[in-house]
């Protein structure tokens, strides 16, 4: 009794973690907008910055920075999570320059193709196969990509780039043998002493934010980008160990959709009619996706109690 009892607090922790993992994803908006005199090209070197800081200090007094430290040894696991901090860095470069570009709606409808992006890329590179209801979710993404085209004129290309960028990012994470805190470690340290020097020249130009030119409260701002770094990701970590997939595939949805109320009702980005046609397309995907994997994982239980 015991054991299950345990077992179903941790089942809710992780809940509680997941859910705040994903909702401050999903409000990171509002962050950005308070920041949105500062160049989006600063706030992520800032970020990443940070980011490492408190990385290192996390690392540092969990005892966890030699282990990690050890890891750069192996070449090709170094070359691999370079390559996804970069990608990870450009994902966070163009997410705030949307964001304070006033296209927060754009950057919602990115993280809801995500999850099909994530199938695709499964067929592709991992020679998955998908079901029937998949295959309907892959196609009607397509159709709410296509009716961007056809309705506005233009690809979405500010979602495509995210949702690319970011599915790319996990394809990379997946073949990296690392757990996600040692991995965006290394990440950000790889990348720590360019962004050191960037950010020097953009003193030396007179085109740093950071500093005098914006107050106290810019700069804690700045800073405490590695915080809301750091902390969805702890939160997360916690909740991907202790929850099914399905439970976490369910509250991915919560980020975006947060973030398109935000768009919609806080900043009153005008959702045109090219932006619904394409959410009700995608959404109709993501119904049958949700479906499918929670019908999927329902047979694979009833197996294992058999």
């Amino acid at each position: 009794m015991r054991p299950h009892f345990q077992q179903s607090q941790d089942s809710a922790a992780g809940l509680w973690c997941a859910v705040a993992a994903y909702g401050c994803w999903g409000v990171m908006p509002l962050y950005w907008k308070q920041i949105e005199a500062v160049s989006a090209l600063e706030i992520m070197l800032q970020r990443l910055w940070w980011s490492f800081a408190l990385l290192f200090l996390v690392m540092l007094l969990s005892g966890r920075l030699p282990q990690a430290c050890r890891l750069l040894k192996d070449k090709r696991l170094t070359l691999t999570l370079l390559s996804s901090g970069v990608l990870i860095s450009g994902n966070w470069l163009l997410f705030i320059w949307a964001v304070n570009d006033g296209q927060i709606i754009a950057t919602s409808l990115g993280y809801f193709l995500a999850p099909i992006l994530n199938m695709l890329c499964g067929v592709v590179l991992f020679k998955d196969s998908l079901s029937r209801p998949q295959w309907l979710a892959v196609i009607l993404a397509g159709i709410g990509v296509g009716a961007q085209v056809a309705i506005a004129g233009q690809l979405p290309l500010v979602a495509l780039l995210l949702s690319t960028s970011f599915t790319l990012y996990g394809v990379i994470r997946k073949a990296a043998p690392v757990g996600a805190l040692d991995g965006m470690f290394i990440e950000t340290m790889l990348l720590a002493p360019v962004c050191l020097v960037w950010l020097v020249l953009l003193g030396y130009n007179q085109q740093l934010s950071f500093g005098a030119p914006h107050g106290w409260l810019v700069n804690a701002l700045l800073i405490g980008t590695g915080l809301i770094t750091v902390v969805p990701l702890l939160c997360f970590t916690y909740g991907a160990r202790h929850l099914r997939l399905t439970t976490l595939g369910l509250v991915q949805y919560m980020a975006p959709t947060l973030s398109l109320l935000i768009g919609v009702f806080v900043y009153k980005e005008k959702i045109s009619l090219a932006y619904i046609v394409s959410f009700a397309f995608i959404w109709g995907g993501l119904v049958i996706y949700t479906w499918a994997s929670l019908r999927a994982y329902g047979r694979m239980r009833k197996m294992m109690d058999a």
